[in-house]
């Protein structure tokens, strides 16, 4: 009697393939199908903890990266993916520590220096991510990405002009990115960058003409350089498009109150209170 031919081996870069353009049912099947024939297929591994991580199903990603490790100890990008199925995990202390074996085995990895960064963010340990941040830049200088997230830490931190310079790099890098114009703009205007912050959200109003944090900023400016009127019309412009947000109104009431119409600032604030009681 003739021995049955054994199944081919599935092509892992035709799984992949799959997976890249959305067509996961039939990446994962091929991905089993590997995985059943040599389930100590590394790769294999590693590639489906992706695709169920994509898909949420987290618990069962940790369980294969963690095996995709077992089978192969050096290999960083294996950390680095259990690292990032962590931080959706929200399991930060535990992500931290994968990301660091990650950087052990491969040091100076920019886009891992700017992951476990952003991790360090969300342990509200602002000053271990600034120099992960400037580590990850030291690989990549004109990653606009990490330039704007240094930008905001350094802003949180209280370095106001060294992070004024990271998001003028950041602009200049992602020159249409809306909440660049809008953070660079905020920054500038804290700063008493008057002229500076006039141009930058007059450049954002060419792209984004109807964007009420833009126009919120733009009544915070005038408001600052005693342009009342103008600061009015912007908050109220800002309002049509936001008419619950609290911040603006807030302002709006403020400015009501400075120029003397105590009425129409007392509605704002009655508003105000209405939305804080959930009306």
């Amino acid at each position: 009697m003739s021995n049955q031919p054994s199944s081919p081996t599935p092509s892992l870069e035709e799984a992949m393939r799959f997976h890249q353009s959305g067509r996961t049912a039939e990446a994962e099947a091929l991905f089993r199908e590997i995985l059943r024939q040599n389930p100590a297929n590394s790769p294999a591994l590693h590639s489906l903890a992706i695709l169920l991580a994509d898909r949420g199903e987290l618990a069962k990603a940790q369980v294969l990266a963690e095996e995709a490790i077992i089978t192969d100890t050096k290999e960083p990008l294996y950390f680095r993916t259990l690292a990032k199925i962590y931080v959706q995990q929200q399991n930060y202390p535990k992500a931290i520590e994968a990301f660091r074996t990650s950087l052990y085995l491969k040091p100076l990895n920019s886009d891992a220096l700017a992951e476990l960064a952003e991790t360090l963010e969300k342990q509200e340990d602002i000053y271990g991510a600034i120099c992960h941040y400037k580590q990850a830049l030291e690989q990549q200088e004109n990653n606009g990405d990490i330039h704007f997230s240094l930008a905001k830490c350094l802003f949180k931190a209280g370095f106001s002009e060294e992070s004024i310079r990271h998001f003028e790099r950041s602009h200049a890098l992602l020159p249409f990115s809306h909440d660049v114009l809008q953070q660079y703009a905020h920054a500038l205007i804290l700063g008493g960058y008057t002229e500076k912050s006039a141009a930058v959200l007059g450049y954002g109003f060419l792209y984004f003409p109807r964007s009420a944090s833009l126009l919120h900023l733009k009544g915070v400016l005038n408001f600052r350089v005693d342009a009342f009127d103008d600061s009015l019309t912007a908050y109220e412009q800002a309002l049509e498009i936001l008419p619950e947000n609290r911040q603006i109104l807030v302002d709006y009431a403020v400015c009501l109150r400075t120029v003397g119409d105590d009425k129409s600032a007392e509605s704002v604030l009655k508003r105000i209170g209405a939305l804080a009681r959930g009306q």
